[in-house]
């Protein structure tokens, strides 16, 4: 029986290529490529990187939003 590998993939698969990462899950296109081939560690290091990618994004989203108009 082969072992579980956790990921964060939630099924929405788009790769945005200015970062050349996945909007679903945030790991970048190698991540997601060598996912299998990646250590536990390795893992949890990504992992663990992750929530702070999305915080980064959504981020740079709202700083480029343009002002309400009052």
């Amino acid at each position: 029986m082969s072992p579980v590998v956790v990921s964060p993939c939630v099924g929405v698969c788009v790769l945005n290529p200015a970062l050349d990462a996945c909007l679903g899950c945030f790991r970048q296109r190698t991540e997601i490529a060598l996912w299998l081939q990646y250590s536990p560690a390795e893992r949890d290091t990504i992992m663990n990187s992750l929530e702070a990618r999305r915080a980064a994004f959504e981020a740079s989203l709202a700083s480029t939003e343009p002002a309400p108009e009052e």
